[in-house]
């Protein structure tokens, strides 16, 4: 995924190929960010199974332990 060449057109997250260097410019804001459906249906997927975990009660690293325990 790389920047569009006018970026006024905006950028699209997707869920893959987003570079560093494309991150770096969408930092600096200025460009018009949206996230794809497809990205927005896994996002909310995974969101799912983390509420599910936790409420088996079990550990989900940096979430329900801290990092680095």
């Amino acid at each position: 995924m790389t920047m569009p060449e006018n970026h006024a057109a905006g950028f699209e997250l997707r869920g893959e190929g987003l570079t560093l260097q494309a991150l770096a410019e969408l930092a600096g804001g200025g460009v018009p960010v949206t996230i794809a459906p497809d990205a927005l249906d896994a996002m909310s997927r995974s969101y799912e199974v983390v509420l599910r975990v936790l409420e088996e009660d079990r550990p989900i690293y940096g979430v329900n332990t801290g990092f680095g325990k």
